[in-house]
């Protein structure tokens, strides 16, 4: 994530919980050291060894590591580099005849 200057590493796990409503976390923005502690710790938890070092080096300039240069919430589609926050109506529309509205009903104060 780059905005204001600054670069922030997220987790896409987390980003995919949060816009599909499985966690009502907010998602985490992590400073470039914090990022390359949780880079180093899950590499080396991996059953594969790698050079952890050579690798956290290479996330960073890697043109495949996606970077979000905007965040937005947005119901219109927004680019691939714009984190967006929308997800959707929760509650969906009835189509109902007026008639089924109660005219005795008083509203609330």
């Amino acid at each position: 994530m780059k905005l204001g200057g600054k670069i922030r590493v997220i987790e896409l796990h987390q980003v995919s919980a949060v816009l599909s409503g499985r966690t009502s976390d907010e998602i985490a923005f992590y400073e470039k050291s914090d990022g390359e502690v949780l880079l180093k710790r899950f590499l080396e938890s991996q059953p594969i060894p790698s050079d952890v070092i050579k690798t956290i080096k290479a996330f960073w300039i890697d043109t495949n590591t996606h970077v979000y240069t905007a965040i937005a919430f947005s119901p219109w589609a927004t680019s691939p580099s714009t984190l967006n926050y929308w997800v959707g109506a929760a509650v969906t529309s009835v189509k109902r005849k007026a008639s089924t509205v109660d005219p005795n009903a008083k509203s609330q104060p």
